[in-house]
């Protein structure tokens, strides 16, 4: 589901405008939330909606896959930012926040224990507190603590969803795992 997340980005459309892409449709959201074009934040919106889109498709299952793809062998950037991917280290927070964010119809958060479940797994597997270690973050001068990080990355998170809601069709579960679901 993650890799169809970027499929979708790359070269899907917002509905009712085949004009309008994906893609431009978030940066112009960025644009009016004033995320600066060269922002860390901006560099990893791509890797966080095609997370946000695996999230929706197959659930908390999927950062559970993550966390033990990131353990099978750590790269050597675990903990630097490659300007194009979040932080490793960092990346199953930025994931669990995303899930906290996925709402039912209603507004209610689909996901509430589950995301601590997972951030406790994290910090057991790797043995630190990924969120209160500092990191590096490119055009950034000082280094940044990890809920700096997170903290910075709530509006962008909150578009990324508002926009997939907008690619929800009208009679899919709030997860989207059931139904039948066309992108395109």
């Amino acid at each position: 589901p993650h890799e169809v997340g970027h499929h979708l980005y790359r070269k899907g459309h917002m509905p009712g405008d085949e004009n309008e892409s994906i893609s431009s449709y978030l940066q112009d959201q960025l644009d009016l939330a004033q995320i600066e074009v060269g922002d860390w934040r901006r560099n990893w919106l791509e890797e966080i909606f095609a997370d946000a889109y695996g999230f929706l498709v197959a659930g908390p299952v999927m950062a559970l896959s993550f966390q033990d793809l990131l353990t099978d062998d750590p790269p050597a950037h675990f903990i630097e930012d490659t300007g194009r991917h979040p932080i490793p280290a960092l990346r199953p927070n930025i994931q669990t926040q995303i899930l906290r964010g996925i709402n039912d119809d209603e507004g209610k958060s689909l996901y509430t224990k589950v995301p601590d479940l997972l951030d406790d797994k994290w910090k057991r597997e790797i043995g630190i507190d990924p969120v209160e270690e500092e990191y590096e973050l490119h055009g950034v001068l000082k280094p940044v603590k990890g809920q700096q990080i997170l903290n910075g990355l709530d509006e962008i998170i909150k578009i990324v969803l508002e926009t997939l809601r907008s690619q929800k069709p009208p009679d899919a579960d709030a997860n989207w795992t059931h139904g039948n679901w066309k992108p395109w």
